[in-house]
């Protein structure tokens, strides 16, 4: 992934892109209208040749019969996620840098927003896993939204495609759903965040 990000490797997408697909059927089912996806900087766009979260969110597209959209336009830069310790200041700081320049167009829909990098199969018993955690979030967060809840390594979630069931209908009460609530509610916090920034732009 982090090849993908970084070192010129926008074809990586095509082997992404159907994972991503296979984990939204297994975790999101028909809870979504369209799918998009959170654009890096004009800069960073001409810097690298391409932004990774739009090839992942057209590839997955691809893969489910859908099509990606752009809804959101970045419109400055912010300073790097990894020099700010607390989750609030984090969150400000993400506030008022992406904007809805067409709001009709997703007007009562729900769109699925590819949106940065989920620790998914996480022994955290294991040092070497807080290790990459760590190295994660100090290296790149200041360029990609590494997201504070982590996604525990567990047998039952495995078991959830065999099932053809969610995780939350498999096994409601587990550990790997709790983090996927703990996810939810981390997204509608930054939300709210977005949408107070947007409220206060447009006064």
């Amino acid at each position: 992934m982090l090849r993908f990000k970084f070192s010129d490797h926008p074809e990586y997408a095509k082997t992404f892109g159907p994972i991503l697909a296979q984990t939204i059927r297994t975790y999101l089912p028909g809870t979504y209208d369209c799918i998009s996806w959170m654009p890096v900087s004009r800069e960073t766009l001409q810097k690298r040749g391409y932004d990774q979260a739009q090839l992942l969110a057209q590839e997955a597209a691809k893969t489910l019969g859908r099509q990606a959209v752009p809804l959101l336009v970045k419109m400055k830069s912010n300073v790097p996620q990894s020099s700010l310790r607390e989750r609030r200041q984090r969150l400000e700081n993400v506030a008022g840098v992406y904007s809805v320049p067409h709001p009709k167009r997703v007007a009562g829909q729900r769109v699925l927003l590819i949106d940065g990098i989920l620790l998914t199969m996480v022994d955290s018993r294991t040092n070497f896993a807080r290790e990459i955690s760590a190295l994660l979030r100090e290296t790149y967060g200041g360029d990609i939204k590494v997201f504070d809840s982590e996604i525990p390594h567990s047998v039952r979630a495995k078991e959830t495609s065999a099932e053809g069931k969610s995780i939350f209908a498999h096994d409601p009460g587990g550990k790997v759903a709790e983090a996927y609530g703990n996810l939810t509610r981390e997204v509608l916090q930054l939300e709210k965040q977005r949408a107070k920034s947007r409220a206060g732009i447009s006064r």
